[in-house]
């Protein structure tokens, strides 16, 4: 539970205060959020083919953003496209993570040595 008296608290008013890091904040967020739920609010399957329709521009058959040379809906691959981003850098900030942890912890362990285990 987050108190007064914490930390925590104390970054997050720091963090309220500043209107550039609260734009930031809501734009991954709602980039998050897209992402989580792009299989529930998708318009098309984002790897369904219709070359009947290919290059539509915006708005027209129902692809808000258009599509492309194949017919797949723009806006769709553009979510699921989201997922996959947000998924390489979570586990590249957890590699990271983990070797800065444990370069840190022991003077024998170095990145170089992780590597050469690797």
């Amino acid at each position: 539970m987050i108190t007064k008296n914490s930390i925590w608290y104390e970054n997050w008013l720091q963090l309220k205060k500043n209107k550039s890091a609260m734009i930031g904040l809501g734009i991954i967020l709602f980039f998050i959020l897209l992402a989580f739920s792009a299989p529930l609010i998708a318009p098309f399957d984002p790897l369904l083919q219709d070359i009947d329709k290919r290059l539509s521009p915006p708005g027209t058959n129902g692809y808000l953003l258009g599509s492309d040379d194949f017919g797949r809906d723009i806006l769709s691959r553009i979510m699921y496209g989201a997922r996959i981003s947000l998924l390489i850098g979570t586990i590249s900030v957890g590699i990271s993570l983990f070797s800065a942890l444990c370069s840190a912890s022991s003077p024998v362990i170095t990145v170089d040595g992780l590597i050469i285990l690797l």
